[in-house]
């Protein structure tokens, strides 16, 4: 017996009645549409380049070392509030196969780093060696940003020989053009060794706070299907003192997805509380929990922040809801395009000195109480790890070679 989608009539009438109103493909594709779109005012590009404009940065080409066909590196100098910033970027050239628009790759055309300070000969054959393998890359804490990207296959060489004849592009293709050079990701807050942002000083001109939404694996409370990420905020504080009062960086849901697929590995059983299975009933299996949807932390309460991450993240910067947003580590398909927020405040702007001496009454009243503390402060790093022999003897293989 075959299955017939039957549709109200009223809802053909509807769409009927909209479909003069819809603008055609060709309108809403088109890279100019697509550019507007995501322009704004409040855009991360129009809000930094205002700030630069604003504060006088200065920004420098002091190094480029390139063959004939763009292998090589160049080094950009930026000079902000007193400061020196690197970006030092690292290029070569690709078969077109191996171009991709993903963010699981093998190899990129360009790939750079936003470093701290100037970069000397010997740290800048250390990042030649690093910055390359980005996700297997291990940096320090000089790094604060890293990225890649493929040039536009359509595009970039008509572009090259019109600036190599002494010709501008023109108008009509380069307005065709969705881009040049494409980034496939941008990496900070301490990933692969890199500076977190609650590392970053109190006067640092770079300091921010942020919020992102991922893939959906959180559920509405009552619901089955996901529909949010684990949406993490994370906040830190400054102490007056150049240093930092207080940080936390968690994600919205009752647990990190890690501590889920971990105890799928290991055959254990997760607490209740944590997931619900693919028809939204509460479960302790990790397997069942990994084919239905994570909970929100503290319920409603969570599931309020998790809404909130969602909407500043995606909402506002005009990225994917991550409903729509794909597996992050798929290897085919479509950009991510999630989103990332970020806002700084300046305390003395609002309460001047009488801030910090808030923050220290505060601090003091916590720290009276036995065993309770500020988040992330006074913490003790575990000085041994125990794992599992056969994890250790993989471990010790892998790094043999």
């Amino acid at each position: 017996m075959s299955e017939t989608a039957v549709r109200h009539s009223s809802l053909d009438e509807m769409l009927s009645d909209r479909r003069a109103e819809l603008r055609s493909p060709e309108v809403v594709m088109a890279p100019t549409q697509l550019g507007a779109a995501r322009l704004t005012r409040y855009s991360f590009t129009r809000t930094l380049l205002r700030r630069a404009a604003r504060d006088g940065w200065r920004s420098r080409l002091v190094e480029f070392d390139m063959d004939a066909e763009g292998r090589g590196h160049a080094v950009y100098r930026t000079d902000i509030d007193g400061r020196q910033f690197d970006f030092v970027a690292f290029t070569t050239t690709l078969d077109e196969s191996l171009h991709t628009d993903r963010v699981i790759a093998p190899a990129w055309e360009v790939s750079g780093a936003l470093v701290e300070g100037t970069v000397d000969d010997a740290y800048l054959a250390r990042l030649r060696e690093s910055v390359p393998l980005q996700e297997a890359a291990r940096l320090d804490p000089r790094v604060l940003v890293l990225t890649r990207g493929n040039r536009s296959v359509r595009f970039y060489d008509y572009l090259v020989d019109r600036l190599a004849g002494g010709l501008q592009p023109e108008a009509d293709k380069v307005a065709d053009a969705g881009y040049i050079l494409r980034s496939t990701a941008f990496y900070g807050n301490g990933k692969f060794g890199m500076r977190s942002y609650p590392g970053l000083s109190e006067e640092h001109p770079l300091q921010a706070i942020g919020a992102t939404n991922a893939t959906p694996r959180v559920a509405p409370p009552g619901g089955s299907k996901a529909v949010l990420g684990t949406n993490p905020l994370a906040m830190a504080v400054p102490d007056g003192e150049g240093g930092i009062a207080f940080q936390f960086d968690f994600s919205t849901s009752t647990v990190a997805l890690g501590k889920v697929t971990m105890a799928a590995a290991a055959g254990e059983a997760i607490p209740p509380g944590w997931a619900v299975d693919a028809e939204g009933n509460p479960t302790t299996d990790p397997d069942a929990a990994l084919g239905g949807s994570l909970l929100s932390t503290g319920g409603y309460k969570g599931y309020g922040l998790g809404l909130m991450v969602e909407v500043l993240a995606a909402g506002l910067t005009g990225s994917r809801l991550s409903v729509d947003v794909p597996p992050l580590k798929a290897p085919e398909g479509a950009p991510h395009d999630l989103g990332q927020f970020y806002v700084v405040i300046d305390p003395s702007g609002y309460s001047g000195d009488g801030f910090t001496e808030r923050l220290s009454a505060l601090a003091a009243t916590i720290a009276e109480q036995p065993g309770a503390r500020l988040p992330g402060a006074a913490r003790l790093a575990p000085d041994t790890v125990d794992l599992e022999q056969d994890l250790w003897e993989a471990t010790q293989a892998l790094a043999a070679g």
